[in-house]
């Protein structure tokens, strides 16, 4: 394991267990945690995971620098109760383990869907649409029309899930399909004179950071505002965004009572993050002559 690998590990470690070493009833299941190094902070997650699983928990920080670390050895090592993987790489690693639970932290359930992994199950790293489109309808005020362009191939049940909460709120969500990144910018720039704000959803194909570059400038040269998932796109121009991020306490918790409900042979489906985070950029709400709402 190279050395940023350990620093990061023994960062998270000592967000777990704290300074003081604490004796385990025996009766504790285990939980093998695997993290990819790619995804930022884990402390809050993994804390709170292990808190609301009520488990003993071990910390493995993959690295794609590191490839040969043997995933499934480290399994039959262990012999965890449940795993949690956090990220893609420590889901991609995992294949082939199929005897014990796993609990998988992704931006996308699409993935997992298709393989159909039934000891598998995962929180998706996003708001679901109901929320998002509530918070946008609770911020922007007279918004009617939003804008949305998507790959099928990822993220077609999102989309027709979006299309219900939406209907329920009175807003008319303009939807479009794409197969490649190349596709967007001129379907979007066909919808400008027909929608209020254009929103992006966690799609493969749409989120990517060159797309959403060229996303932010049409809504600087069009007056029409982004909405989004993430707050790094806030921080980039975007208007405002309803996200969940891999730090989120409330999704380390949700991931516990997921893992304490297999583990108590209780079926959990895959399911959206129940936490979330509204953040608004009123910098770029002036420029636009947007008109916003008091925050809810």
């Amino acid at each position: 394991m190279k050395f940023g690998g350990i620093a990061i590990l023994v960062a998270c470690m000592l967000s777990v267990y704290g300074s003081t070493l604490a004796v385990e009833p025996v009766a504790k299941p285990n939980a093998l945690v695997f993290i990819s190094l790619d995804i930022g902070p884990c402390g809050n997650i993994v804390k709170e995971f292990a808190a609301s699983c009520d488990c003993t928990v071990k910390l493995v920080a993959l690295s794609d620098a590191d490839p040969y670390f043997d995933v499934r050895r480290e399994v039959r090592q262990v012999k965890p109760d449940v795993i949690l993987a956090i990220g893609e790489n420590s889901y991609s690693r995992l294949r082939g383990v199929e005897n014990i639970p796993v609990v998988y932290f992704m931006p996308s359930l699409a993935k997992m869907a298709a393989e159909g992994r039934d000891n598998v199950t995962g929180i998706r790293m996003a708001v679901s649409p109901e929320r998002q489109i509530a918070a946008f309808t609770g911020v922007v005020r007279n918004l009617r029309r939003i804008g949305l362009v998507y790959n099928p191939a990822h993220s077609s049940g999102f989309v027709r899930e979006a299309v219900t909460a939406a209907a329920g709120m009175g807003i008319e969500l303009l939807t479009a399909e794409v197969r490649r990144p190349v596709e967007v910018m001129p379907v979007v720039r066909s919808m400008e004179k027909s929608i209020d704000a254009f929103w992006i959803i966690p799609d493969e194909t749409v989120a990517m950071p060159g797309i959403v570059d060229a996303l932010l400038l049409f809504s600087l040269e069009s007056g029409i505002p982004v909405l989004t998932f993430s707050k790094s796109h806030v921080d980039k121009g975007a208007l405002m965004s309803m996200s969940v991020g891999f730090e989120s306490a409330e999704a380390g918790r949700q991931a516990g009572r997921i893992a304490r409900n297999v583990l108590d042979g209780v079926s959990s489906n895959a399911a959206y993050a129940e936490g979330g985070r509204l953040s608004i950029n009123y910098r770029v709400a002036r420029n636009l002559g947007v008109s916003v709402g008091e925050v809810r």
